[in-house]
């Protein structure tokens, strides 16, 4: 019987080279993917409304430790849908977050101080991104822990903000309006959380607060 071994091992060779230099071909035809760079500002749109934050009783004075950034890529920050285009930024966006959440907590009638804390409450970004598609769409998203002075916890979420804006793609002012509702919206759920505001409330004399 003849034997056909090399010629098949031959057009076989000859196939996954044809296979290869298709796949290089159709790498090669794509763009590279483009940056847009954003620096961070905050920007509100409009006045915003502070929730109605109940002090009956009075609140425990908290601490805040600076927010860690826990994200895998800290520059990029958003997409723009259909573009090949990435939207990044040179600013520290755990520290910008912190900046104004801090604020926002403060606005709201949290008694925050930096030593001599009744309470601590720590936490990490887990998310910061803006889409830029048929609208601005932004979602930031925190993991928070509260502990007491023993260091036992307290209370813990994870707290995410949404903002969105209309308006022309690409637009630096259209990025920063956007993430700004979105971290206002964070502000505003974190203080309207009925478990966390329970976990700061101070304690009656003579009782002891769950978990210390």
């Amino acid at each position: 019987m003849p034997h056909h071994s090399r010629p098949t091992r031959s057009f076989a060779i000859v196939a996954v080279a044809a296979i290869a230099l298709l796949a290089g071909a159709r790498v090669a035809a794509q763009p590279p993917v483009k940056s847009f760079d954003v620096p961070l500002e905050w920007t509100p749109r409009e006045v915003p409304a502070v929730p109605v934050v109940d002090l009956t009783g009075g609140l425990e004075r908290l601490r805040v430790v600076p927010l860690a950034d826990a994200r895998e890529d800290r520059t990029s920050i958003g997409d723009v849908t259909g573009r090949n285009t990435r939207v990044v930024t040179g600013t520290d966006v755990a520290a910008f977050v912190d900046q104004h959440l801090r604020r926002e907590l403060a606005s709201g009638g949290l008694d925050l101080v930096t030593e001599d804390a009744d309470l601590t409450l720590t936490g990490e970004l887990t998310q910061f991104w803006i889409d830029d598609g048929e609208t601005y769409t932004g979602t930031v998203r925190v993991r928070l822990r509260l502990t007491n002075r023993e260091g036992a916890e307290v209370w813990a979420a994870l707290a995410t903000g949404r903002g969105e804006n209309w308006g022309r793609r690409m637009r630096r002012l259209n990025y920063t309006e956007t993430i700004t509702s979105a971290i206002l919206d964070l502000a505003s759920n974190v203080l309207t959380n009925a478990q966390f505001m329970n976990a700061i409330r101070k304690v009656p004399t003579g009782t002891t607060r769950p978990g210390g």
